[in-house]
């Protein structure tokens, strides 16, 4: 069997990270698990896809491995924020296609309605607020 001694070296100064609450850590994994899936990485895919099979597929096991604590990697980075529109996605130097763009904004919207819906649902006390954004550009 093998065992990881190791976890990838990513920056540790997030600070939405170190600012949240502390999270209760549940203790690694030993032994052996046999499963029907194993989804790696519990970013924001990672934990999408593990939620989408536990939905379609409730009676399997289901295996989410994540390397660090979940929400300290990449994912985390992002400061908790899920906006509709990063950028002018319709510009030539972005997307560039404005029904590619469209469709863009309207997964954006999709995700966080599911966002809001699932907040809601499970009572999560995250301190969800639509505060909408302010863009600038310096040239």
């Amino acid at each position: 069997m093998y065992r990881n001694t190791s976890t990838p070296a990513d920056d540790n100064g997030c600070g939405w990270f170190h600012l949240s609450p502390p999270r209760d850590v549940r203790p690694g994994h030993s032994g052996r698990t046999k499963a029907r899936w194993v989804v790696l990485g519990a970013g924001f895919t990672g934990l999408a896809a593990a939620r989408q099979l536990a939905l379609k597929f409730p009676r399997d096991e289901i295996v989410l491995i994540e390397g660090q604590q979940v929400g300290f990697g990449a994912s985390g980075r992002n400061s908790g924020f899920a906006i509709d529109l990063p950028h002018d996605i319709g510009a030539h130097d972005y997307i560039g296609d404005p029904a590619t763009a469209r469709m863009n904004l309207k997964l954006n919207h999709f995700a966080q309605s599911m966002i809001r819906t699932l907040v809601a649902q499970y009572g999560i006390d995250c301190q969800i607020r639509a505060d909408g954004k302010y863009q600038a550009a310096v040239e």
